[in-house]
């Protein structure tokens, strides 16, 4: 689901991902899965992974969100829409009720279908079809989607930061930790980092300040 990245077959992407899945619930580690594909979805689910990330928000297929309301498990509702609305550029803001909206439209279509607010957990999709611009926008607004009454993921990790010429998204650490800190102290609950023990180690100082 990388920026630019051809998509495969559900086939593929089961023989890329199942085996991993199996050996790590073994050692009793939580899991989510990132897939649109409405049947790795029902055979991750069936092998015991807790949490569902579809970046089409369940939309890829018509099946997508009935086969992950009947799972029970966490859903995360991730915004991937582009935004290209020229009522973005009236106000700092624009982006992220743009977004606020269109996840709310969705939210009310999971909840029709079954599925509890305390099931569904809020991505608002930083770097999908985006701009760096309106990123940040939507950073400055964070707060703003805890109205959505779900959890607030935030998935910044080495996505902002300016790079040299011979850097990769690896060199932005700096960036990570500065976005993930800002979502903490913007209430986020849930954090999708890279780089876990760094990251857990500048939350840890942060916290331990408050």
């Amino acid at each position: 689901t990388r920026p630019g990245a051809t998509p495969i077959s559900s086939e593929l992407e089961q023989e890329r991902v199942l085996p991993v899945i199996e050996a790590l619930l073994r050692k009793g580690i939580s899991l989510s899965i990132d897939t649109y594909h409405p049947d790795t979805m029902r055979a991750a689910s069936a092998m015991g992974v807790t949490m569902l990330n579809d970046i089409t928000g369940f939309s890829a297929y018509p099946e997508s969100l009935r086969i992950a309301a009947d799972s029970g498990r966490a859903l995360v509702l991730v915004h991937s829409a582009s935004m290209a609305s020229t009522s973005c550029d009236e106000f700092d803001g624009g982006v992220a009720i743009e977004i606020f909206d269109a996840l709310y439209q969705r939210l009310q279509i999971m909840e029709q279908q079954g599925v509890p607010r305390t099931n569904i957990i809020i991505d608002p999709g930083l770097g999908f079809e985006k701009s760096q611009d309106s990123n940040l926008k939507v950073l400055r607004w964070l707060s703003l989607f805890h109205g959505l009454g779900c959890q607030v993921m935030l998935g910044a990790s080495r996505k902002f930061g300016h790079l040299g010429k011979e850097q990769s998204p690896k060199d932005r650490l700096g960036g990570s930790i500065a976005t993930s800190l800002y979502g903490a102290q913007h209430g986020v609950q849930l954090l999708r980092v890279h780089d876990v023990g760094q990251i857990r180690q500048a939350l840890g100082v942060w916290a331990a300040m408050q």
